[in-house]
C-alpha cells in the first residue's frame, strides 16, 4: 500500500487517467480471471458515454474490433501472471 504513494507511481497513474480521458475510444481487454475487472470498468464507462469497447468473445473473434483502433484510441488491458499470450500480443500491437 505504501508503494501507491510513490510519486513516480502517482505520476504514471495520472498520465494514464489523462490518456483514458482524452481517448476517442477505449478498447477494453481482460481475459480469464481479469475479465470481471475489465467488464466492470466498461460497464461504469458506459454511464459516461459510449467510448468503451469490450474486446471479448469465447471464439476470440471479439478482439477483432481492435483493427478499428486509431492513434486517438487507447487499449485498457488488465492481466496477471502468467499473462495470456493474446493479451501480451494485443498490447504490443497497440503500443507499436
Amino acid at each position: 500500500i505504501a508503494e501507491l504513494a510513490d510519486q513516480e507511481r502517482l505520476d504514471s497513474l495520472a498520465a494514464a487517467a489523462e490518456r483514458l480521458h482524452a481517448a476517442r475510444r477505449i478498447f477494453c481487454l481482460g481475459l480469464r480471471s481479469s475479465h470481471p475487472v475489465v467488464a466492470h470498468f466498461a460497464y461504469v464507462m458506459s454511464f459516461l458515454g459510449e467510448k468503451a469497447v469490450m474486446l471479448d468473445g469465447s471464439s476470440g473473434a471479439g478482439t477483432d474490433a481492435i483493427r478499428l483502433a486509431t492513434a486517438e484510441d487507447v487499449l485498457f488491458a488488465v492481466s496477471v501472471a502468467p499473462y495470456t499470450k493474446l493479451t501480451v500480443d494485443l498490447a504490443r500491437r497497440a503500443a507499436a
